[in-house]
């Protein structure tokens, strides 16, 4: 299962995480420590958190291509 993260470069330094399949974020003050902590998050919902079909909306999300954008609201 593949699943997305978004980085985020903070003006204060560090980096925000976002894995939008399952609505998750996290941060660290390196890229290397918010992926290991995003990791982590993930692995814990997975393992505590995950919903019945969760694999089946992942599959359908990573199908074909994404289109990332901004709106401003």
């Amino acid at each position: 299962m593949k699943l997305s993260l978004i980085f985020y470069p903070q003006v204060t330094g560090g980096y925000t995480v976002i894995c939008p399949e399952i609505s998750r974020a996290s941060n660290g003050d390196t890229y290397e420590e918010a992926q290991s902590n995003i990791k982590d998050l993930i692995h814990d919902f997975f393992e505590n958190d995950s919903v019945a079909g969760i694999e089946d909306y992942i599959e359908a999300y990573n199908t074909g291509n994404k289109i990332i954008t901004e709106i401003e609201v």
